[in-house]
């Protein structure tokens, strides 16, 4: 039996990787916070690295990690403290075209780390409190190939994480590079 299971997943990992085709990137964004969370936090600013399989010449699934981080406004003369985000995704994407300009739509999903500091009130100190939160974001980008391995990332993307009360939702605005591995 065991015989079988590894011929069976080697056969299967030689037939993947004989037209295996991976990409790997990072970007740098700005997200703009939205509703109740954008009253009371600034614009973040971070960036994200994924890894990506194309399954198909027009469908990949992948996986990123990012980080992003925003200032805290002033509400009744209390300042709301810091925040960052750290969402941890699986990626699909469907590219529309295979050359050149590669139009594509996609959507992420998985856990966001939030982490609130509070400011420093009358010499009391910061206290910072994480919680982990599911989250998707559909993504519209546009990927340029300017050789045989590189291109140029531009997307935007809409986050949207189950919170306490009202969601936490950005509206985020994404440039990088991508490098295709055959």
């Amino acid at each position: 039996m065991k015989k079988v299971i590894f011929t069976a997943i080697l056969a299967i990992s030689t037939a993947v990787s004989v037209n295996a085709q991976w990409k790997a990137g990072a970007d740098l964004g700005i997200q703009i916070p939205i509703g109740t969370f954008g009253d009371a936090y600034n614009l973040g600013v971070g960036g994200t690295v994924a890894g990506e399989y194309l399954v198909t010449e027009s469908i990949g699934a992948g996986l990123q990690l990012g980080y992003f981080s925003f200032g805290g406004k002033e509400i009744m003369g209390i300042e709301t403290g810091s925040m960052s985000v750290v969402p941890i995704t699986a990626t699909g994407k469907y590219y529309f075209l295979r050359e050149g300009f590669k139009p594509y739509a996609g959507l992420d999903l998985g856990f966001y780390v939030l982490s609130f500091e509070s400011p420093d009130l009358f010499g009391l100190g910061s206290i910072t409190v994480s919680e982990t939160k599911f989250g998707l974001a559909p993504v519209l980008g546009l990927q340029y190939e300017f050789s045989d391995n590189w291109a140029l990332d531009g997307n935007l993307k809409y986050n949207y994480v189950t919170a306490s009360g009202d969601a936490l939702s950005t509206f985020g605005i994404n440039v990088g590079i991508v490098y295709t591995i055959e």
